[in-house]
Order: structure tokens, then sequence, then C-alpha cells
């Protein structure tokens, strides 16, 4: 799972392995570049693991004035068939559609919305599941959504 801050932490962990400098620089950088590796390797940069995360997750999603009523009933979801083992949910248009009793259609222009309102990360199946005839979508929560939705009032108001 990969989430904003653990993105940007990833990209610069090569920037740091060719830092220009003397040994004690090209060292210092490399040890931290290990730092960096253990925090993402240990989750640090999950939101998930936060509590109150889905809650406040739910919240963003339900005062968000693109969304409707029926997205915030997908979203809780989605939210709720994912955990920290299998940290993106893997349900069918189907299996939304009867839990939610909303159509098939509902369903996708719902995912479509949540997906391109930032809260929601659609992850395509690998090749290798491909092959072995899992073709199916799954969609992890991201749970520092609300942080870019703040980040992006104050960036408005100042």
């Amino acid at each position: 799972m990969s989430y904003p801050v653990e993105s940007i932490v990833t990209k610069l962990l090569p920037l740091l392995h060719r830092l220009p400098g003397d040994e004690q620089i090209r060292s210092f950088a490399a040890g931290a570049a290990e730092s960096l590796m253990g925090l993402v390797d240990a989750g640090a940069f999950s939101m998930k693991d936060q509590p109150n995360a889905s809650a406040e997750l739910m919240e963003a999603i339900a005062q968000d004035p693109r969304l409707n009523g029926a997205d915030c009933v997908v979203a809780n979801l989605l939210i709720g068939a994912s955990n920290k083992r299998t940290p993106h949910a893997r349900l069918s248009y189907a299996e939304i559609s009867q839990q939610s009793q909303f159509s098939i259609g509902a369903v996708r222009s719902s995912l479509k919305r949540l997906v391109d309102a930032g809260y929601f990360r659609v992850i395509r199946p690998s090749p290798h599941q491909i092959a072995e005839g899992d073709s199916g979508l799954s969609y992890e929560p991201q749970f520092d959504a609300r942080l870019s939705l703040e980040m992006d009032k104050d960036a408005m108001t100042s």
C-alpha cells in the first residue's frame, strides 16, 4: 500500500544515494536512506493504522459536495471490506450492489466519483492474476485524502 507521504519518501531514496559531497555526507545520506526505508517498511506513514482514520475519511466523504448519499454508502462498504491484512477492498460491482441495494450502474457511478475525488485508488490485477483468471479490481482507501483536502482548503483561504 502506498500513501502520498510514503511515495514522496520512496522517491527521495535514490536522490539520497546520489547526493554529491564528501565521504561523510554520503555516509550520512546512506544512513538516512536506510532509516527512511525502515520507516516505510514498518508502515510508519500509513494513515490507516491511526485511530479514527476510517471515521475521519467517512466524514470527509460525507462533507464533500461533489458526492452524494449513495457514494457514502459505497465508501462505507469499501472501508469495511479493507483491513490491516488486506488494505484494499476486493468487492465486485455485483457484491456492492447486493449489499447496498443500489443498481450496478449506480455502484459504478459512485465508485468513479470516489476514485476521481481521491478517496480511493483503483488497484488493477497483476498479469499473473489475470493469467489465473482473476480480473477483478480492488479499491484502496486513501486514508490521508482528508489531509489533502485540508491543505487545499488552507491554500484557498491564504
